[in-house]
């Protein structure tokens, strides 16, 4: 199915890339100032439908709301 989606014509947005191999992760932290980090993760994988797509988005929104109470209830960061 997947093989068959690239070959449409692209519509209104041609920055698209697909992914056909088993994906990956990427970790991006930048200082932005003294007092700031900006923090960027992509996660990038190949599913075989939209419902399994789905199940990874959410299990990746899950994994960022836990980090972001861990870090946030230990005073990892201050404000």
């Amino acid at each position: 199915a997947n093989a068959r989606t690239r070959e449409v014509e692209l519509t209104s947005d041609d920055n698209v890339r697909w992914i056909t191999d088993e994906g990956g992760y990427s970790l991006t932290l930048t200082e932005v100032d003294e007092s700031s980090v900006e923090v960027v993760f992509d996660s990038l994988g190949c599913f075989e439908s939209e419902e399994q797509a789905r199940g990874h988005f959410i299990m990746f929104d899950r994994l960022v709301t836990r980090w972001d109470q861990l870090v946030t209830s230990s005073n990892l960061l201050t404000f």
